[in-house]
């Protein structure tokens, strides 16, 4: 802290800047005793960690940042993103299938019924024979279908299904715009996992419409016995 020099004042001038820095002095310590006097400093550092993390990783990783900051090898807001002060939105939830609107086949009406894809998994990520998800009538018939609709249509730009048994069957995947175009999704990226169910999603650009729906179509000769399907997701363009 810098005081103004008291040479050459007249005496009380001089005894008012004295006292004054003395009051200031006590202040700060009053201050530090109480722990707050580092609020002075994190309310004018850009570098200030969030309150209460002490934890040697983050200080460590806040220095790292805070040099990348002070040379403008990154931007504020990166800064805080880096430290955790500011967290970046959180990515949009699927839409999950709320009707049919047409199957090929079910192996009942109630177990296996085509009704079991609608909703959030319910049998992912485990896998296996379960009632909770679709299946057609036979196994390794020449080629099943289920379509469902969405209640809410927006603008897609993927489609998730989860595979709780057998998966690899599906052979083409369509959606179905407000206007009733149809559009054909490109290569699907199968994502496995040691229990032997997968989602498997289907990417494309942004659609110009909302979706309605979806259509599923499966080579079920392709993969030998039931195929079956627990959920269907459209993931909204951000």
């Amino acid at each position: 802290m810098t005081f103004l020099p008291s040479r050459g004042l007249a005496p009380h001038t001089r005894t008012l800047t004295v006292a004054l820095a003395s009051a200031a002095l006590a202040t700060l310590a009053t201050l530090a005793s109480a722990g707050l006097a580092g609020l002075f400093v994190l309310r004018h550092d850009p570098c200030a960690l969030p309150p209460g993390v002490e934890s040697t990783d983050a200080v460590a990783m806040r220095a790292m940042a805070c040099e990348d900051l002070e040379h403008h090898r990154i931007s504020l807001a990166d800064y805080r993103l880096l430290i955790g002060v500011d967290l970046p939105p959180a990515p949009p939830a699927p839409q999950w299938a709320s009707t049919v609107r047409g199957f090929s086949s079910e192996y009942s009406s109630t177990r296996w019924a085509a009704t079991q894809v609608l909703g959030a998994p319910d049998v992912y990520p485990a896998a296996g024979d379960d009632a909770r998800a679709w299946a057609s009538r036979d196994a390794d018939a020449t080629t099943e279908f289920i379509e469902v609709g969405f209640a809410q249509p927006q603008r897609m730009r993927e489609l998730r299904i989860y595979e709780t048994l057998n998966p690899g069957a599906i052979e083409d995947v369509e959606v179905i715009t407000t206007s009733g175009r149809h559009l054909h999704l490109g290569r699907a990226a199968a994502g496995a996992n040691a229990a032997g169910s997968a989602i498997t999603t289907y990417g494309t650009a942004c659609t110009n419409e909302p979706v309605v729906a979806a259509r599923i179509t499966l080579g079920s000769a392709k993969v030998a016995g039931w195929n079956e399907i627990d959920a269907i997701g459209a993931l909204p363009c951000r």
